[in-house]
């Protein structure tokens, strides 16, 4: 007598499909649990507590006691928790405070990706001759000498190059996104003003 007529006829049997199933389910809803209490987790990491504590310090003028800390992280938790628990029920959806707190945020972080490395005599040289009104000390002169203005035209300098930095940096984000206005009129106003000049 063959095995073969006994295996087919189980592999055709509903309630083996039935288990099999089942329990590729059970296995998968298990690995998406573990998922979604990984995601779940709050990690403070040592740099958070670090941070913290310097915080605390700055404030403070001290290093805090463990007690004090301990309620630092207590209320960095807390602030977790709520931040967590109000994204999930769709809190921020709509709320202009949020958004302009967010674009402000982004603004930071387009600023910091300008090159910050310090120009040479050269470069501000060219740069003070781009714009010498900015910078004139004596009406009387042409250009007023490098090293009396030195600081003033490095502190510009920098700050323009930030802000070309960001500017260039947002313009690259923008086109990310399909920008669509209702008004057709505002719409080409914008499209127009992006085409002529940088962004701010």
């Amino acid at each position: 007598m063959s095995d073969r007529p006994v295996r087919t006829t189980l592999w055709r049997e509903p309630l083996l499909h039935f288990v099999v199933a089942g329990s590729a389910l059970f296995a998968l809803f298990a690995l998406l649990g573990e998922q979604e209490a990984r995601d779940d987790r709050i990690l403070v990491t040592r740099s958070d507590v670090e941070r913290l504590a310097e915080t605390w310090r700055l404030q403070w003028e001290r290093s805090p006691t463990e007690a004090e800390l301990v309620r630092q992280l207590d209320a960095f938790v807390r602030v977790e928790v709520l931040y967590r628990e109000a994204v999930a029920q769709g809190l921020g959806q709509g709320d202009a405070i949020i958004r302009r707190r967010l674009a402000q945020k982004m603004d930071f972080v387009l600023e910091s990706m300008g090159d910050q490395s310090p120009p040479d005599d050269e470069e501000l040289r060219r740069f003070l001759a781009a714009e010498p009104g900015r910078f004139r000390v004596d009406q009387d002169a042409p250009f007023p000498a490098l090293d009396d203005v030195r600081d003033a035209v490095l502190t510009a300098y920098l700050l323009e190059q930030r802000l070309e930095a960001k500017r260039s940096a947002y313009a690259d984000l923008r086109v990310r996104y399909e920008i669509e206005i209702e008004d057709p009129a505002l719409h080409d106003q914008l499209v127009t003003m992006w085409s002529a000049g940088p962004d701010r």
